[in-house]
C-alpha cells in the first residue's frame, strides 16, 4: 500500500468515525424498570429526554421504590446507548481495516 493510499484510508476512517459520532448523537434509547412502571428515554449524548411514571406509583409509600426504579431505568438506558455507540464505532473500524488489507 502506498503512502497516498494509506493517507486516503486514514482520512476515510476519520470521516466515517465522525459520521458514527453524529449518528450516536441522534440515538434514543428507552428502558423500563419495575415491569414497565418507570420508563426512561436517554439520548446518544447521555441526556435524559423523558421519564414516564405509571400512575399507580404516585403515592407517598412508594416514594423510595419510585426513586430506585428511576435510577435503574436511567442506568439501563445509558448502558444501552454506550453499547450501541461502541458497536457502531467497531463496525466502522472493521470496515476500514478490511479496506486497508486490500
Amino acid at each position: 500500500m502506498s503512502f497516498n493510499n494509506l493517507n486516503d484510508a486514514v482520512n476515510s476512517l476519520q470521516d466515517k468515525m465522525q459520521n458514527v459520532d453524529n449518528e450516536v448523537k441522534t440515538l434514543q434509547v428507552t428502558k423500563e424498570a419495575g415491569a414497565g412502571l418507570v420508563k426512561t428515554t436517554v439520548s446518544g449524548t447521555n441526556r435524559i429526554l423523558d421519564i414516564t411514571i405509571d400512575d399507580q406509583l404516585m403515592n407517598e409509600e412508594d416514594k423510595e421504590m419510585l426513586q430506585d426504579l428511576i435510577i435503574a431505568s436511567v442506568n439501563m438506558a445509558m448502558e444501552e446507548v454506550e453499547e450501541k455507540a461502541k458497536e457502531m464505532r467497531e463496525k466502522v473500524s472493521m470496515d476500514i481495516l478490511g479496506a486497508l488489507a486490500k
